[in-house]
């Protein structure tokens, strides 16, 4: 299906100039998972289009994302009821026989949510260093897992 998105600004690559472009009352035009046009005029015909006050900038990397932000409401470990902003006793050590956490669905609960958020603010890739949810530097083997599939899930890269 092909989809413009018509914008007060589009911020655009122009290959010719090999710079970035901001074009006034621009168009993005993707088909499926594939951007087809950015810039000034779109002559073809799309199967729907949307029209806004938008700043749309096609294929925003957020380089410094972070999935656990403003997710309070899961960070905490339940056990030892610790505070749910993050703040750990100094003398706090990790029991290597202690199981996880979270479960594999609080995790995935956990990316969906987080995921969804990035989204919302508009970005369709990211690169997060660090695990979902702060755990006591206890992350799962499963856990890339289970945000790779995520993302791929939700079309985040």
């Amino acid at each position: 299906m092909r989809t413009s998105i018509d914008g007060a600004w589009v911020i655009g690559f122009d290959e010719d100039m090999e710079n970035h472009v901001v074009y006034e009352d621009g168009v993005v035009v993707f088909e499926d998972d594939e951007i087809v046009h950015v810039g000034d005029d779109y002559d073809g015909k799309p199967d729907r289009a949307f029209s806004g006050e938008y700043l749309i900038i096609p294929g925003l990397v957020n380089m410094h994302a972070h999935l656990d932000a403003a997710n309070g409401l899961f960070q905490y470990d339940r056990e030892l009821d610790w505070d749910m902003y993050g703040v750990r006793p100094a003398e706090w050590v990790t029991d290597p026989d202690e199981h996880p956490a979270f479960t594999a669905g609080d995790i995935e609960a956990w990316a969906r949510h987080s995921m969804a958020v990035l989204l919302l603010t508009g970005t369709t890739t990211f690169a997060d260093l660090t695990s979902c949810v702060f755990k006591r530097w206890d992350s799962p083997v499963y856990e890339p897992q289970i945000y790779a599939e995520t993302a791929g899930e939700l079309g985040l890269r």
